[in-house]
């Protein structure tokens, strides 16, 4: 049985459900979960997002077994105020869509600064912009600005990217085959992308509040 049914088999064996009710829970028929498991086939991503949703699995753990198994809220984004005291950091003109996607400004103009306290990070490369769309709502809101780092990649989590010409605010999840690229708003499927194909500029370390 493939690594993702057997984590699936888990979660049923821990709610005490049955079968049938687990799959009514997560609103697919008892015979697609049952197939499922006697074909030892790949669940669809709307079924590991049901999965996700409904028992609070985290998505990271569920497809490759990393992480906490259980999703403590979407809290891994801290929100700070901006502040009066602190550092300046750069804040970008170009926006991060959270949504299809927005081409790359030629310049990406740093004449604009935003202060944050200094406890955030002690990451000196730290530039602010602004999230478009609302592909990680409840995480990020259309409008958010986002502080991230341009270290590259450090582990599962919330990331700008850059791809065909384009910056994304995504969560992002490292499997055997590329990069597992999940949206918050289940609106949103997830996608697959390769790495080649994945520019992944730097980790999302918070959003701040506008006084």
């Amino acid at each position: 049985m493939n690594t993702i049914l057997l984590r699936i088999r888990d979660i049923i064996t821990q709610t005490g459900l049955s079968d049938s009710a687990f799959a009514q829970k997560i609103g697919i028929g008892q015979t697609t979960l049952s197939n499922m498991f006697v074909r030892d086939s790949d669940p669809r991503s709307e079924v590991l997002q049901r999965i996700s949703e409904t028992f609070g699995i985290n998505p990271s753990w569920l497809l490759v077994g990393t992480g906490d198994k259980v999703i403590k809220e979407h809290n891994d984004v801290q929100h700070i105020q901006e502040s009066l005291e602190g550092r300046l950091i750069p804040f970008l003109d170009q926006k991060a869509s959270a949504g299809p996607g927005k081409v790359l400004l030629e310049d990406d103009h740093k004449g604009r600064v935003i202060r944050i306290p200094n406890a955030v990070s002690t990451i000196s490369e730290l530039y602010a912009l602004e999230v478009s769309g609302d592909s990680m709502y409840p995480t990020l809101n259309d409008g958010d600005v986002v502080v991230c780092d341009s270290a590259g990649w450090q582990g599962d989590g919330i990331y700008v990217l850059r791809t065909h010409e384009c910056e994304y605010v995504k969560r992002v999840v490292l499997t055997p085959d590329g990069y597992h690229v999940i949206s918050d708003n289940t609106m949103y499927p997830p996608y697959n992308c390769k790495q080649n194909d994945t520019e992944v500029i730097g980790r999302v370390r918070c959003a701040v509040v506008k006084m």
